[in-house]
């Protein structure tokens, strides 16, 4: 690897580069000089520090960081360089790190985002990361059914992972 062609001199095909003691440090492929297509970061002990993929140089797709000792920190999704969806956090010993959840899912509900707003209001009303709240866990499930079609508030909270994808997945926003 480390092939580069192109135009004018930039960068295209895959690459690796290295730390100084020989483990692999970067693992991706170039188009137009930019990073485009699955790519992974390594830590210099040769442990995976990220997991991600890149659409022209942005960040766009599945990403998952990693402790320098292998254990899974935080896994989301990307669009266009931008955080997208819900973000799971965990700290080193592998707990989720609920009340870190409560502040991501928070800001992206304040912006108006549906399935934000359903997670925060589950936070509330399981008590994760927060004190339990019923009343603002109906707030934001009020606020996420008045912009997914097809779903009440009542039956907001008995949804299930699956069935919160496929709602996403049917709402434009999405």
């Amino acid at each position: 690897m480390g092939f580069f062609s192109g135009l004018f001199g930039e960068k295209n095909g895959p690459v690796e580069k290295y730390h100084s003691n020989g483990q692999l440090m970067v693992r991706g492929t170039y188009k137009n000089g930019v990073y485009h297509g699955p790519y992974q970061i390594y830590y210099e002990n040769g442990q995976l520090s990220e997991d991600g993929i890149c659409k022209d140089g942005k960040l766009h797709g599945p990403y998952e960081n990693y402790f320098s000792h292998g254990q899974l920190q935080e896994k989301g999704t990307y669009k266009d360089g931008e955080r997208h969806g819900v973000r799971e956090l965990y700290h080193a010993d592998g707990q989720v790190d609920d009340a870190e959840a409560v502040r991501w899912y928070r800001l992206a509900a304040e912006q108006g985002y549906a399935p934000a707003q359903y997670g925060l209001g589950l936070m509330y009303y399981r008590g994760e990361g927060s004190p339990e709240d019923e009343v603002l866990a109906y707030m934001w499930w009020n606020l996420a059914a008045a912009r997914w079609k097809g779903i009440s508030v009542e039956g907001l909270h008995q949804l299930n992972r699956e069935e919160v994808v496929r709602l996403w997945a049917a709402n434009s926003w999405a």
